[in-house]
């Protein structure tokens, strides 16, 4: 269907897309005792992806406008009908024993992976070989206390839909790219950096009940960080921002009396955009960017679930309340906030036999999700409405399994 405005003459195509792909994946991994005090393990994954493309009036998209000439032609070559991309990966890593007591272990991880595309992208990282490293320390203090920390680098490399969409709910960048009449605002779009983390596990009794507690804080430094954005239309895009930094906590419990079970976990972001880039991006612009938490990383979340097993050990009934905290939403000239949510859900579970299971339930017993805002801001005034994809509310649900 193709529209025609009687004030602008500006045309508008609406047409089919239709994404088609095909994956093939391989992979192959062991394990060899090398001497006591050393066990090496290895991982090797391969795979291959194709997409085509095709839709009604593929020579009508990206859609030509005379101001931005060249701009259109030179993404043109993104917009092919069909793409091709293969992921190689390999680790390699030594758990050693460092002592005679065997209660202190060091494993050193080395990692190489590479990404090919059949699309010049004009990234360096895109076609070459990445490597990183990890290392990682155990020490088994005693029957109740047990610590570990470890610290490497990493790349990720974006996958199909980050980079082409998916055809209906995420757009191509370069689409968005386009639209925006705007050029690349990094190099590489390969998020790369380094990360580390602490951790100490307790178990024993606390409470009259078996108890698992882990306390862990972490600290990541990405660049090229990718993150996901929304225009105005609830259509979704992925982009890169320059650098940030993100660090937290995080806990982790369980508590089990005969027939009680509480499970508690929760976790704090502390999270900054430390660099945006020379120019404005796709996300927001530049200045907006600077100081500004990562997007959809909430400060906290937390999830509370409490079951009670009846004698006979066939019913289990359950009550779990989630909470998410408020989290920050770019769209294409604005920054938004999502806010905070809580959701509360209940179920049981009954086991027939040891072959056939039931498990049923309702999840956001107050029909809370429906009701959540969105709140953004643009150069002219604040709005308030509901989010991009609201979620569907007070749900019912029922399981049945049977193994065999």
């Amino acid at each position: 269907m193709q529209t025609k405005s009687t004030v602008s003459g500006n045309s508008t195509l609406v047409a089919d897309n239709e994404f088609r792909s095909r994956r093939y994946e391989g992979s192959i991994d062991g394990s060899w005792k090398m001497a006591k005090n050393h066990l090496v393990e290895f991982m090797f994954n391969a795979s291959r992806e194709n997409m085509k493309v095709d839709t009604n009036n593929f020579d009508m998209w990206p859609d030509y406008q005379h101001s931005v000439t060249g701009v259109i032609d030179y993404y043109r070559q993104y917009f092919k009908k069909d793409y091709q991309t293969n992921n190689y990966y390999f680790q390699v890593q030594d758990t050693m024993t460092l002592n005679r007591s065997g209660n202190l272990f060091f494993t050193p991880v080395l990692r190489a992976q590479k990404m090919t595309m059949d699309v010049d992208l004009g990234d360096p990282d895109i076609g070459s070989w990445k490597y990183s490293y990890g290392l990682g320390l155990k020490k088994v203090q005693n029957d109740h206390w047990t610590f570990r920390g470890s610290y490497g680098t990493y790349y990720k490399f974006p996958n199909w839909y980050e980079l082409f969409g998916d055809g209906v709910n995420v757009k191509s960048r370069w689409e968005s790219y386009k639209t925006n009449y705007s050029d690349f605002q990094l190099d590489s779009t390969v998020e790369r950096g380094t990360s580390w983390d602490v951790s100490a596990n307790w178990q024993g009794k606390a409470f009259h009940a078996d108890s698992d507690v882990t306390l862990s804080y972490f600290n990541r430094r990405a660049k090229n960080l990718s993150t996901y954005s929304l225009d105005f239309y609830g259509v979704g895009y992925y982009s890169n921002l320059a650098a940030g930094n993100i660090q937290g906590l995080e806990l982790e419990s369980k508590f089990n009396w005969q027939r009680w079970n509480l499970l508690l976990a929760a976790t704090w972001n502390d999270s900054l955009i430390t660099n945006s880039g020379t120019k404005p991006s796709l996300v927001t612009p530049a200045e907006w960017q600077v100081g500004s938490p990562f997007p959809w990383v909430p400060e906290w979340e937390y999830n509370v679930r409490l079951s009670y097993r009846f004698p006979g050990d066939k019913l289990t009934v359950f009550g779990e309340y989630h909470y998410l905290d408020e989290v920050g939403v770019y769209y294409d000239n604005a920054k938004g906030l999502n806010e905070s949510l809580g959701l509360t859900n209940l179920g049981l579970k009954y086991d027939f036999n040891n072959k056939i299971k039931l498990t049923t339930g309702v999840n956001d017993l107050f029909n809370q999700g429906p009701d959540q805002l969105r709140y953004f801001q643009n150069d002219v005034k604040t709005y308030s409405n509901s989010v991009v994809y609201p979620l569907q509310g007070r749900t019912y649900y029922m399981t049945v399994q049977y193994f065999f």
